[in-house]
């Protein structure tokens, strides 16, 4: 159950945009994670500045904090919980500019051909950065990961 709630925290921004909540937000909610993006690519940005949608919202970018130590991401991402989210395409333990990530790409169950990619990394002892890229047809797999892989490595905690 522990793995699906992760899972869940994980992939659930992608499915709530444009809905209300009545819930203010938590502490460490309210972190805001910087990033590079294109916003030409990328012209609708959240409120919060937090995630920024393509025009016909088939395509994101979006980065949290997250309430985990990359440890225990890292226990949880070799457990093959993903899986319940959708079909892995690619899975990887990455070095990048000095920092280590988590990188998974996958279909996600229940919306067609919609792939996401994420980048997690450590922020401090007990929480990680995630970057999360998102695309569905009509917008090119190599530019939508290459736009994904740059926000990561710019990720952030804003201070």
């Amino acid at each position: 159950m522990k793995k699906l709630a992760v899972l869940l925290f994980i992939i659930s921004p992608l499915f709530v945009f444009g809905q209300e909540d009545s819930n203010p937000p938590n502490e460490l909610g309210a972190i805001a994670v910087n990033f590079e993006v294109d916003e030409d690519y990328f012209p609708i940005k959240t409120p919060d500045g937090q995630a920024f949608y393509s025009e016909d919202y088939k395509a994101a970018i979006m980065g949290q904090l997250l309430p985990i130590s990359f440890e225990q991401m890292e226990l949880e991402y070799n457990t093959g919980s993903l899986e319940q989210g959708g079909e892995v395409v690619e899975k990887d333990i990455l070095t990048l500019d000095g920092k280590r990530f988590l990188f998974v790409k996958m279909i996600l169950k229940d919306k067609g051909d919609t792939y996401l990619t994420m980048y997690a990394r450590q922020n401090d002892d007990s929480t990680s950065i995630l970057v999360s890229g998102f695309y569905g047809p009509g917008h090119d797999a190599e530019k939508m990961d290459a736009y994904t892989k740059t926000a990561a490595l710019s990720a952030a905690v804003k201070e």
